[in-house]
């Protein structure tokens, strides 16, 4: 029998270890999807030994040398945003097979483009934490791209939800739409509202609710066509699945070739779509 694949977490706070819903770390997603847990390494030893402790592995703090001690094949990087760039290029000395980081995988668009280019120059593959890519009724959802003819999203927390916006025009093929970003850092928000020719796609909570309104006569407004409101349907998406799905990918894509649900050149168009809604 083959051995596990063996991960490394970078990054022991919420998002990587400690979130009260496990569902929603790496550490839950990888540990317990066909990975052996090597350890956590954070700046912050106080996280790290609190997550060792949870997750009944090591931590490091002797610095990346002593964490990459035990040869990881894949890293995953739960750091803060604007420590992304600096961390991904710290692992590239160790060439791990690949990175799993999460989004935005750097802060622009020349950040990212030196990201992409070392790693492809070291045979280092990256998948960029885009939680609805991993979804299947995000992946299903059935749109012509030619008859879309509006958009608009609303978002707070700059480029770490935009970033989330702009996956979604790439996912869908959308090639301009408007952005409102609401000043309010408190306040979390990530939703939009699709028109094309034959329906209304309208994104809620996070896009854990989609609303699927087709366009056609109604009995009552026999001389126009209008948003049938009575046809519609609503579906409910589980977003704390995407971590699991991402993992499972990644751990058939090393052991049996499936493709990568979400590559660099997609994060890279993704940032592509930021830098060009930011100017």
């Amino acid at each position: 029998m083959s051995e596990p694949l063996r991960v490394l977490i970078i990054g022991a706070g919420t998002k990587g270890a400690l979130y009260p819903e496990e569902r929603l770390t790496h550490a839950h997603a990888f540990s317990r999807n066909g990975f052996e847990l090597l350890g956590f390494y954070d700046t912050n030893f106080s996280n790290a030994s609190k997550a060792a402790n949870r997750w009944n592995t090591r931590y490091s703090w002797n610095g990346l040398d002593e964490a990459f001690d035990n040869n990881p094949d894949v890293v995953t990087v739960a750091v803060s945003d604007e420590s992304h760039f600096s961390t991904l290029l710290s692992i590239a000395q160790y060439k791990p097979k690949l990175v799993f980081t999460e989004k935005p995988f750097c802060q622009n668009l020349k950040e990212a483009k030196t990201i992409a280019n070392l790693y492809k120059e070291l045979g280092i593959e990256l998948s960029v934490n885009f939680t609805r890519r991993f979804l299947p009724k995000y992946q299903n959802l059935k749109v012509d791209p030619d008859k879309f003819i509006s958009g608009h999203g609303w978002i707070t927390k700059g480029l770490h939800n935009l970033c989330h916006l702009a996956d979604l025009a790439v996912m869908l093929n959308i090639r301009e739409m408007a952005c409102s970003e609401i000043k309010r850092s408190s306040l979390n928000v990530f939703e939009a509202d699709l028109f094309y020719e034959d329906q209304k796609i309208s994104f809620l909570d996070h896009g854990s609710k989609i609303f699927i309104i087709p366009t056609n006569p109604r009995s009552d407004y026999q001389q126009d066509t209008v948003l049938n409101y009575g046809h519609g349907r609503a579906m409910f998406v589980d977003l704390s699945s995407a971590m699991e799905l991402a993992a499972r990918n990644i751990r058939e894509h090393l052991l049996h070739g499936e493709p990568l649900i979400s590559t660099v050149e997609n994060a890279l168009r993704v940032m592509e779509v930021c830098d060009q809604w930011q100017h």
